[in-house]
């Protein structure tokens, strides 16, 4: 198939004949993947959508309790395309969207019948060690694994992707960030030079000389030494998707100590659940 991209229609289905295939324009879909596609448009992520809503259709939730539900959504979550939210930054809307047909099924309704959810979604959508069910939000699965490219592109220095975007972008600080050089700060030794684009105000000023006395008690860099990336939060040093994950719940609410007492026992599902609506102040006398 040959698929001409800034070249005029007659020129590719001229390349087609010759070679005996197809012609197409884009977008076209390419292993599951749309090429030429604008991922910030929602009809780009419609079938993530669609497939999302096939899963939990509204009459599945007929036949299950509140527990079954929530193993349904959390399934439902593993078998989206992982290579599609690992490529393609997820708009603000998708994401509401697909919250919005996993707290309809959690708690009933649809965008026809209006039903009042018990506990709001940001609530649900905590780790269960916080009080909540463990539900991960697809927007914070999105950037967890988006920031793989960062951890890729200090570490592949050889690859042919990072050397397209270097041509295209340029490179800052040893090829570490794809962005412009600009001569916004220099350093010759010990001896930071800073520039701003406006007059700072007073306190910024002293967060300047704050970030000098810092600059000055850092350690000297050894030039003959390579750099290379050591993600912090892992042993290891090596970059993990679901340690950034852990790390952004960990950011919310504070821990429940009586959570791991209501999730780690034999009780049923039913009656887990039941606890922990219980523990919401949802079940009245």
């Amino acid at each position: 198939m040959v698929c001409g991209i800034g070249v005029e229609e007659g020129l590719t289905k001229e390349f087609a004949k010759k070679l005996n295939c197809l012609s197409q324009k884009l977008p076209l879909t390419y292993l599951s993947l749309p090429l030429g596609a604008n991922p910030r448009r929602s009809n780009t992520w419609k079938p993530v959508v669609e497939k999302y809503k096939k899963k939990l259709a509204s009459w599945k939730r007929r036949y299950l309790s509140f527990a079954g539900r929530l193993t349904l959504i959390k399934s439902a979550l593993s078998s989206l395309p992982v290579y599609f939210l690992s490529i393609f930054k997820m708009p603000v809307g998708v994401a509401k969207t697909i919250d919005r047909i996993q707290s309809n099924f959690l708690w009933g309704g649809s965008d026809i019948k209006k039903k009042i959810h018990l506990v709001k979604w940001q609530e649900v959508c905590q780790s269960t060690a916080q009080g909540g069910l463990g539900v991960r939000r697809l927007s914070e699965v999105n950037v967890c694994l988006m920031l793989k490219w960062w951890w890729r592109y200090g570490r592949e220095h050889k690859s042919l992707w990072k050397q397209v975007v270097c041509c295209r972008f340029g490179g800052f600080g040893g090829r570490w960030t794809p962005e412009p050089v600009t001569d916004a700060m220099s350093a010759k030794e010990s001896d930071w030079k800073l520039a701003f684009r406006r007059p700072l105000l007073a306190w910024e000023e002293e967060e300047v000389q704050r970030l000098h006395v810092f600059l000055s008690e850092a350690p000297n860099l050894n030039q003959l030494s390579e750099d290379s990336c050591l993600w912090m939060a892992n042993p290891l040093g090596v970059f993990s998707v679901a340690l950034v994950g852990k790390k952004l719940q960990s950011l919310g609410e504070p821990m429940v100590s009586i959570s791991k007492f209501m999730w780690r026992n034999l009780a049923p599902p039913k009656a887990q659940f039941f606890s922990w609506l219980a523990l919401e102040g949802e079940i009245e006398d």
